[in-house]
């Protein structure tokens, strides 16, 4: 039947295909497992049995049309279709339903549990005007050729675009004195982007190789990253702009075997048959007989069950049919046992040390309770999910009300307290009320903070450099600089100089670096302060502090990643440090001299749960959701205990209201925290752009580089916004304590490193040894300072942050790794997304909270500066995500998948190497390229999977025809295509037959929860052309297919040819084609 029934990779590892007597694949024999498929009389799937024997089911009308899929866990969706076969309602099992009302072959309506979404179009079918419930809308203006020329957002802002005579965007417009412009080279392919802002300009410039990648970007402040290639296209090495580099080399299937660090780290990666990263090996270079270790082991569905660590201890997971994970056993043997509704919604979760935690949901599967050994929690909620009330353990209640856009308006605290928020035209946070105080936000052209002023007159004002890091903060109070801090970087953004200016009184800080970024030297007013020096894992080995009478030299000795020792040299005398563990890796005891100093204890989810120094003992409470709600503080005669209400829409700062032994304080946050309360009184807080109290009241606060404190520390919060614990004398992240001293977490990171980074991947370091540009609230992943973090513009709760990523994903935030996305991607689809997002973000903000506290889910999670993964796949997910993806020609099909019309934006586009290199630099991404033809009819068809920027896991074909670097989409194709897109594993992840009659592009994303952050060598595509109605086409397919010896994409060794029906089939298994 001429089609491949063994696939062989250079690894030797083979996959087998058997077919049934019609050419319908019914088996996938991998190392893996077989994954199997049954079919009804007319060729519909019925059946799909995985290798661990789960199955999901289909059914289908007489139209062929799906009616119901039915999941392994029971859980069954199900269709309804009109006489135009429209799909006219999905209902799931459990009862969550939404309608689809339509004009035509035109969508016009959809009714969610949420609120309904209308649209209305020109006569030429584009959406003119969507419009959500309380006529929130947004309007688009459109030129003949069908590009967007004016974007209107929900407040009413004008966006404008124009384009050159290629039809390439040459300018956006964003009002307020904000334009970009674009300038291309003959061959299409972006040269120069500039930013004008105000009376600023800026301007990014790219270079590209002979074979048309991207070799260089440099802006015109001297920054500038280069590049080279190996043979697939991967990248192997980039250079910045003080010379660092860092060299990559990848193996079979495009998969990264080797890093190597600036510094010497080299870091290996090892795969199993399918391609799944099963161990890391990490050394110094030139010495590999001290490396550090890590190894997953898989099962047949390359879910990891075990992680064994380099010191022998491991972890064991087990999964159920969805591959949750429904039972933990950790280093420790602490076993956590968790279950799940049909609809793969949390229920519970039990630990073997006793505590217990139930999830219950509503019927649009919102939380709506948790209850257990943590106590009880309540929230109630409005018709889109924002939570409108929460009870809290002790039975304290929190208020919040919303505004028509989604919008934090009024929290009312539980002492009947309310703080009230105030908004701009463009929906940024402008005003901040509480009692009699009123404080006020505004912003420069670009969105950046620019001044915070409190009612009694003072002003924090915030000056930034081109790519937006702060270079000036400024506190007046009375009309007197009572504080300057002015600051200096280099050209990769390390902070070289602070210097600091209090009333009258100026020290000057300067910083030294490592190759990586680790700060090396500290010097004040020309003195040599502080010098670290770290092993190639980027453990500090030495600290050597210089006063004016001493010099303490303080060296580190470690033992599997851990420290195991300090020895600290002072007066002539040393003292001895020594520190014990327990087998999860957190630190259980401190000793000094051989005294115990402190002691530290953890539950079997391994919070901790107290700290104890002598007579003085600190144990700490947490809620069902793994928030820190309490403590109690004891020094032998007497206690204090400390109670917290929690903004629970919120991981970090969160804290609202405390009581201690009756005494009552309030906090009151914008993007950071602002103010004090207590008895009615309030205290101006100011912080730092890390985050950090400086000044609470009249009393000023100073900090290390690490976070200690020259003089007395502030009472609630202070380094980097970190809680101060005082019993321990150290900081409380959301999920671990830190030591300032050592410069370390107390405990390992949860969220394992970026693979791309081999220093990313210590886990106990603070922010990689780089604490003057990182902050982690968290305790989980590093982000950049809080002035420049994903929450920048209000902060009022989880999902404001949503906006700043998708300027960070499409639009120009002036960063090198992400303008070198080509200004054809930035367009109006961020304003279109980031606008109507605000109308849902809340939705699932407990969900994520739940998510990030189990943290059981098993796989290698790199880190994603400010969750952004996380954010935009729960986007994608949610119900608002179908009206904004339609906008841009992506329309979700039955089964959830999204995919484009014929008649999309990116018609008019065309496509070139530029592409996929941008986006490869932010996503997971493999190509395939096959040109052929001769002369003026030379075509390409281009070929994409991998992860849809976060989105979904996703593939496309298209055809392109033109013979220079830049290619233009054929678009009056009468191509004929079919996608189906499965994990390694066989999991069905995209199987598309488009509806138009024809194809020039067939694409498609699928944004299920277990698709998130997939690889792209994960993905298997087959892909069918059918060339039936292109014969012209197809004789020039097959003519270039027999030469293969001279034609260097090789049609011939990845194309299946059905010369008789004249179709062509690939399966693409492994990384970059061509």
């Amino acid at each position: 039947m001429n089609l491949p029934v063994r696939l062989k990779d250079k690894n030797g590892n083979t996959t087998e295909y058997v077919y049934d007597n019609i050419r319908r694949i019914s088996q996938i024999k991998r190392a893996g497992g077989v994954e199997k498929f049954e079919y009804d009389k007319r060729g519909n799937m019925t059946k799909m049995i995985a290798p661990d024997g789960s199955m999901k089911r289909f059914s289908y009308d007489d139209n062929r049309n799906i009616v119901s899929v039915t999941y392994p866990t029971g859980l069954s969706e199900n269709y309804k279709y009109d006489k135009l076969n429209r799909c006219i309602s999905k209902e799931f099992s459990d009862g969550v339903k939404s309608d689809f009302v339509y004009d035509g072959d035109r969508l016009v309506e959809i009714a969610l549990p949420s609120g309904s979404i209308r649209y209305e179009y020109d006569e030429y079918g584009r959406v003119l005007k969507q419009t959500l419930d309380d006529n929130i809308s947004e309007s688009f203006v459109y030129d003949s050729m069908n590009r967007v020329l004016e974007y209107t957002d929900i407040f009413g802002n004008v966006s404008g675009y124009e384009y050159n005579q290629n039809g390439r965007v040459k300018a956006v417009n964003l009002g307020d004195d904000v334009k970009y412009i674009y300038n291309y080279d003959k061959l299409g392919r972006p040269t120069e982007e500039s930013r004008l802002a105000g009376n600023t300009e800026n301007k990014i410039y790219y270079a590209y190789d002979d074979l048309g990648r991207v070799s260089g970007i440099r802006t015109d402040t001297g920054r500038e990253n280069t590049y080279s290639y190996d043979n697939e296209g991967n990248i192997t090495s980039i250079k910045d702009s003080i010379g660092n580099t860092n060299y990559f080399k990848y193996g079979v299937g495009n998969t990264l075997e080797k890093v190597v660090d600036s510094d010497g780290l080299v870091s290996e990666y090892s795969y199993d048959k399918m391609y799944n990263l099963v161990g890391i090996r990490q050394y110094k270079k030139d010495n590999e007989n001290d490396c550090m270790t890590r190894c997953y082991h898989r099962n047949n569905m390359g879910r990891i069950f075990k992680i064994e660590n380099a010191d022998s201890t491991y972890k064991t997971m087990d999964y159920n049919s969805l591959g949750q994970v429904v039972k933990n056993i950790d280093e420790d043997s602490f076993k956590t046992e968790l279950k799940y509704n049909e609809a793969g919604l949390l229920t519970s979760m039990k630990c073997s040390d006793g505590n217990y935690v139930n999830y219950e949901y509503d019927g649009n599967r919102f939380l709506k309770a948790v209850s257990g050994s943590f106590g009880t929690m309540s929230f109630e909620r409005d018709k889109k999910g924002l939570v409108k009330k929460a009870l809290t353990t002790d039975g304290h209640s929190i208020t919040y009300e919303y505004d028509k856009f989604g919008r934090t308006v009024a929290i009312v605290y539980p002492d009947g307290k309310k703080v009230g928020y105030y908004y701009d035209n463009k929906g940024r946070l402008i005003e901040t009320v509480s009692g009699n105080e009123h404080i006020r936000l505004t912003y420069d052209c670009l969105g950046r903070l620019e001044s915070r002023e409190y009612s009694d007159g003072s002003k924090t004002c915030y000056e930034y450099n081109d790519i937006g890091s702060p270079t000036k903060i400024t506190h007046i109070s009375d009309e007197k600089i009572n504080m300057e801090y002015t600051y200096a970087y280099d050209l990769v953004g390390n902070k070289t100089g602070i210097s600091i200016n209090r009333n009258g009184s100026v020290k000057d800080y300067s910083y030294s670096y490592d190759e990586v970024g680790r700060i090396t030297k500290v010097v004040l007013d020309g003195k040599v302060l502080r010098e670290y020096s770290y092993d190639i894992f980027g453990n500090r080995t030495d600290k050597v502090e210089y006063f004016k009478d001493e010099v303490i030299t303080t060296k580190y000795i470690y033992k599997g990643g851990k420290l195991a020792e300090e020895r600290i040299a002072k007066n002539n005398s040393l003292i001895q440090k020594r520190y014990e563990y327990d087998k999860r890796g957190n630190l259980i005891k401190k000793f000094s001299d051989g005294e115990l100093e402190t002691e530290y204890k953890y539950n079997g989810l391994g919070q901790l749960i107290s700290v104890i120094s002598g007579k003085n003992i600190v144990t700490y409470e947490y809620d069902g959701l793994g928030h820190r709600i309490g403590k109690t503080e004891s020094n032998g005669n007497e206690s204090h205990t400390t109670s917290y209400v929690i903004d629970i829409r919120k991981k970090i700062d969160n804290i609202l209201w405390q009581n201690s032994d009756g005494n009552e304080r309030s906090f009151v946050w914008d993007i950071q925290l602002i103010s004090e309360v207590e008895d009615d009184n309030s205290t101006n807080i100011i912080c730092d752009e890390l985050g950090s109290v400086i000044l609470e009241g009249d009393e000023l606060f100073e900090y290390s580089e690490f976070g200690e404190v020259f003089g007395s520390k502030p009472k609630n919060f202070g380094f980097a916004g970190l809680m101060v614990d005082d019993i321990s004398g150290n900081y409380l992240s959301a999920t671990r304590m830190y030591d300032e001293n050592m410069g370390r977490f107390l405990g390992k990171d949860k969220i394992k490193g970026d693979i791309r980074y081999g220093f990313t991947q210590n886990e106990y370091t603070y922010c990689y040894n780089s604490p003057l540009l990182f902050v982690d609230s968290t305790g989980e992943s590093p982000i950049v300072n809080t002035l420049e973090s994903i929450q920048v513009y209000d902060g009022i709760d989880l999902f404001e942050g949503i906006d700043l990523f998708l300027d960070k994903l499409f639009n120009s935030s002036y960063k090198l790794w992400v303008e070198v996305l080509p200004s054809e991607v930035q367009d109006v689809t961020t304003k279109v997304t980031r606008s109507l997002i605000r109308a849902s973000r809340n939705a699932m903000e407990v969900d994520l909270v739940i998510n990030s506290y189990v943290d059981c889910s098993g796989n290698v999670r790199q880190v994603k500066i400010g969750s952004i993964s996380d954010i935009s796949n729960m986007f994608a997910r949610s119900p608002i995500s179908t009206p904004v993806f339609d906008l841009v020609d992506f329309h979700k099909d039955n089964n959830g998948v999204f995919h484009v019309t014929r008649r999309c934006w990116q018609a008019g586009g065309g496509y070139n190497n530029f592409y996929d290199f941008a986006f490869d630099s932010f996503t997971s991404m493999n190509r395939g390229k096959f040109k052929f033809g001769r002369g003026d009819d030379k075509f390409t068809l281009w070929m994409w999977k991998g992860d849809y920027f976060n989105l979904g896991a996703g593939g496309e074909i298209g055809i392109y025809k033109g013979k220079d670097w830049h290619v233009d989409c054929y678009t009056q194709s009468k191509l004929k295509m079919n996608l189906d897109i499965r994990l390694k594993d066989g999991t069905q992840v995209i199987d598309w037959d488009a509806n138009d009659l024809h194809q020039w592009w067939i694409t498609g994303f699928n944004p299920d929860k277990r698709f998130q952050d997939v690889k792209a060598e994960d993905l298997v595509m087959t892909g069918m052309v059918d060339f039936d109605e292109e014969r012209a086409m197809w004789k020039e397919f097959v003519h270039t297919a027999e030469f293969d010896d001279q034609n260097e994409d090789k049609i011939n060794d990845n194309w299946c040819l059905d010369l008789v029906h004249r179709n062509a089939v690939i399966k693409w298994e492994r990384g970059n084609i061509n």
